[in-house]
């Protein structure tokens, strides 16, 4: 199975804010996160995040659900299902591909656990103030495979050392 991490950062690595939700700071990269999402839902993909960021997605998120419901999502929490279990789970049950969606603890115990295969980030221009600071140094364990320049963002893909 193939795991994968997409991620809005700024240049100081900075998701958001725990604090207030982000009110669409780049609206192409919003565009390009969809496109990146549908195009995966379109097989069948296993989709694991955290309670904010699918509360954040609610009404997007309703929607991708009824139109690919041959994929599944795993709102994870302290409580269970965790991200192994997930993913074990996804593998025996035929899923080819797993997307990690955030937010910052899901994709620290990912990265730490070891199991994403690709990460890809949009690297928007404008600066963020929020405290959510993307975990950089797990991406020792990547190389830099490209960078995909568009208008107003960048967006830097990372594949795992093999």
């Amino acid at each position: 199975m193939t795991v994968e991490i997409a991620v809005s950062l700024d240049h100081r690595h900075c998701m958001g804010s725990s604090v207030s939700e982000l009110a669409g700071d780049c609206p192409g990269e919003k565009q390009w996160f969809r496109h990146w999402l549908e195009t995966r839902l379109e097989s069948k993909a296993l989709v694991l995040l955290g309670k904010r960021t699918h509360q954040a997605m609610h009404v997007y998120g309703l929607k991708l659900r009824e139109r690919y419901p041959q994929s599944r999502w795993v709102v994870l929490s302290r409580q269970g299902p965790g991200i192994a279990q997930s993913l074990e789970a996804g593998f025996h049950e035929g899923f080819e591909q797993a997307l990690i969606l955030g937010g910052l603890s899901v994709f620290e115990e990912a990265l730490s656990l070891g199991v994403v295969d690709r990460v890809w980030i949009a690297r928007i221009a404008t600066p963020r103030s929020g405290d959510l600071i993307f975990p950089m140094e797990y991406l020792q364990r990547f190389r830099l495979q490209n960078i995909e320049e568009k208008d107003a963002f960048t967006v830097e893909i990372y594949v795992k050392f093999e």
